[in-house]
């Protein structure tokens, strides 16, 4: 029997750099006897957003194994037990019933499944994959949870490309490009929640969507709510402007909606079938030649920081990043680097000041032209909160901080009532 001997070095070839992105490609010798395949091998992914600390069947290749038929991956992702599995070339699955703690991975950016994945178990990752087309779901979380769904180019589903449903819990879909080739009708990508009458979903469906492009033909739900906590940040949206909606807001749910990039569609966001007790909050989102349901208010939901911490891009480069033919949203080998907060505050329109700066254990912070500001944070150089003013303290526009900091640049930050979020540099010495 011919051995499998994995060759420990491993080269990286840096392909491109230029405006902070920056592009790595792995390349992993295999060799069968003396027969050599070259193969592109991807960096398992971290899982962030509510998915976070889902680990699959392994977040490194030790021990992986490769399957390039649908019966060897039918078999592979079958049963509980912790496996990490490489998918090479395209295998028709039909349907792909998903066991618990696995890591499904594609061998390089040619590699997929079609048909239908259900997830009905816990703890899976499915990363670097291309997925569909299906007569029904490409992707169906029904009752999973801890699901991470990462760089994957998903299309021409039937009946949806990736829906969360029937009290699925604990879900991040991050840095996947959605869109439609050949089908002609029900465009809807995402899903989460399947009926107003699903109450056993109240507690679940959190669920955490950043760094998707919803692209070509796309039509609606990116993505339609009920029930749960969804976090949508650091989106672009380039559906075309026939699109139905974006973001719909339905029975009982609850949506945080920023930093994301709204390019040239007809409803950025819109409540759905009259359902009662949804709610939205907007915040520092571009909506370019895009109009939003004005009768939806602007509300306060859930705070993710409680659950996970996450870092913001300004949606003034979402476009570029997401949409960048190397190292954007879908079935590519890298991530583009997401700007840090204090990075962002170079393109971001002041409209306060912050003095003196530096400073030295006193700052005051003077934000009169701010309209009804809600919060006023300070961050610290990895987006995390070190200090809060709320309420009373902010209605004269004007506040004194003492605070007690180590040398370093950190960041103030602030929310007013219209959504809008406004960001300055300051300097501790």
């Amino acid at each position: 029997m011919n051995k499998l001997k994995y060759y420990s070095s491993v080269n990286f070839e840096i392909m491109k750099k230029s405006n902070k992105i920056l592009t790595i490609f792995c390349g992993l010798a295999l060799s069968f006897t003396s027969t050599v395949y070259a193969q592109t091998i991807f960096t398992i992914a971290t899982p962030d957003g509510f998915a976070k600390g889902t680990t699959g069947g392994g977040l490194t290749l030790a021990g992986a194994v490769t399957v390039s038929s649908a019966a060897d991956l039918i078999a592979a992702v079958s049963g509980s037990s912790s496996k990490v599995i490489i998918v090479k070339g395209i295998l028709d699955c039909g349907t792909l019933n998903v066991g618990s703690n696995k890591t499904i991975i594609g061998a390089d950016t040619k590699a997929g499944i079609k048909g239908k994945i259900s997830i009905k178990s816990t703890n899976v990752i499915l990363q670097n994959l291309i997925i569909g087309p299906s007569s029904t779901d490409c992707i169906e979380v029904s009752g999973g949870s801890k699901v991470f769904i990462h760089k994957c180019s998903i299309y021409d589903g039937a009946d949806g490309s990736c829906d969360i449903v029937r009290q699925a819990d604990w879900v991040t879909v991050s840095w996947c490009h959605f869109y439609y080739i050949n089908q002609t009708t029900h465009m809807n990508t995402c899903m989460v929640g399947n009926a107003d009458e699903a109450t056993g979903d109240r507690g679940k469906l959190h669920v955490t969507i950043h760094h998707v492009w919803w692209g070509a033909k796309v039509d609606q739900r990116m993505p339609r709510c009920r029930y749960g906590e969804v976090h949508v940040y650091n989106n672009y949206y380039g559906a075309p402007k026939s699109a139905a909606y974006c973001v719909g807001v339905g029975f009982e749910s609850s949506i945080l909606l920023e930093n994301n990039h709204f390019n040239d569609q007809a409803t950025a966001w819109r409540y759905q079938n009259q359902s009662t007790g949804g709610k939205i909050q907007f915040r520092n989102n571009i909506l370019f030649k895009t109009t939003a349901d004005a009768s939806i208010p602007n509300s306060t939901v859930f705070d993710p920081l409680k659950t996970y911490t996450y870092k913001l891009d300004d949606p003034a480069n979402i476009k570029s990043i997401v949409t960048n033919p190397t190292c954007g949203a879908g079935n590519l080998p890298a991530s583009c680097s997401v700007t840090n907060v204090e990075e962002t505050t170079e393109s971001t329109t002041l409209s306060f000041k912050a003095y003196p700066n530096p400073f030295k254990n006193e700052i005051t912070v003077d934000f009169k032209s701010i309209e009804g500001a809600k919060s006023l944070e300070i961050l610290d150089v990895n987006g995390n909160t070190i200090n809060t003013v709320s309420d009373e303290r902010l209605k004269d526009g004007l506040v004194k901080l003492n605070l007690d900091l180590t040398n370093g640049i950190y960041t103030v930050k602030i929310l007013s009532g219209n959504g809008k979020m406004y960001v300055e540099k300051i300097i501790s010495k």
